[in-house]
């Protein structure tokens, strides 16, 4: 596995009290898992969660069902998004 201090791409944002860590990916590793989340055009946002945190987020390592506020976890992952994308993500 990979020491954080390893990465170079990497922001410090704090959501909710919580300071998270985000990475930026390689350009095509993340158009690639853009179009996991992206059907014809439409979201599927579970998913697009899911792989944000799985991807993005790299610490805490945290998952969709370790949140208990959607406000919350929107945020972060519209941090990670803005990140990674320059851009809301949706």
């Amino acid at each position: 596995m990979t020491d954080i201090k390893d990465l170079k791409n990497v922001k410090k944002v704090t959501v909710d009290g919580e300071e998270y860590t985000l990475q930026k990916l390689p350009v095509r590793q993340a158009l690639e898992l853009r179009e996991q989340w992206q059907t014809d055009g439409m979201v599927d946002e579970v998913k697009m969660f899911d792989l944000v945190l799985e991807h993005f987020v790299v610490n805490p390592k945290k998952t969709l069902d370790d949140f208990e506020d959607v406000v919350v976890v929107e945020e972060l992952v519209g941090e990670a998004l803005k990140y990674q994308y320059r851009t809301k993500g949706k």
